[in-house]
């Protein structure tokens, strides 16, 4: 015979369990962006979540499954906006770079949490792994936007296509950082404009090999 579940607030057991896991990885969003990612402690994360470490354990083994899931959860929004901001362009690359490098600024630009969580996961090898597959994802993304709205179709200029769109998103992620930590001293418009026009300036230089 199935337990029967008893509700509290309107919410039954796992909305209640799914709220506390929530309400976890804010509060490790909060610590990260606040103190940085080697302040996420136990006593911290549950302080600021306002729950016990029994709960803690229900959702996370351990801190490190903490800062991953935080990271992770950034990683899937950032994702996001770059995928729909891809879909709603017009066709041309320009634009749709631009897009694209406008929307991954804009989500860590309005929360300086994701911000310096964004910057902050390169300080742990695990993160560090985790946010370099995204990267290579949206170079992927980028290569397939060049195939598609600058001709670059012949096989053999794949593999030249995913260096350059690499080192683009890889830089492009970099300076983002750099600008909103504090220690790039150009304007937003400069860096967005310019990662736009180094796309279509790669796309040109590979159409000419």
């Amino acid at each position: 015979m199935a337990r029967a579940t008893r509700n509290y607030g309107g919410l039954s057991a796992d909305q209640r369990r799914a709220d506390r896991r929530a309400r976890i990885l804010d509060a490790g969003l909060d610590v990260i962006g606040r103190d940085g990612m080697s302040a996420l402690t136990m006593t911290a994360v549950c302080g600021a979540a306002g729950l016990t470490e029994r709960y803690f354990y229900e959702s996370f083994a351990n801190l490190d499954e903490v800062r991953r899931a935080v990271v992770d959860e950034l990683l899937v929004e950032v994702t996001g906006v770059i995928m729909t901001a891809l879909t709603v362009e017009p066709p041309e690359l320009r634009g749709r770079c631009k897009a694209a490098a406008t929307a991954m600024f804009d989500v860590l630009a309005a929360d300086p949490r994701k911000a310096r969580t964004f910057r902050e996961a390169g300080s742990r090898e695990d993160l560090q792994q985790l946010r370099d597959t995204v990267l290579r994802g949206f170079a992927e993304v980028l290569a397939d936007q060049m195939v598609e709205l600058a001709g670059l179709a012949d096989p053999a200029l794949r593999p030249y296509l995913i260096a350059a769109t690499s080192m683009l998103v890889g830089g492009l992620a970099e300076n983002v950082s750099a600008y909103l930590g504090g220690s790039l001293a150009v304007t937003p418009e400069v860096l967005l404009d310019t990662a736009a026009q180094l796309c279509v300036d790669a796309a040109a230089g590979l159409a000419r090999r």
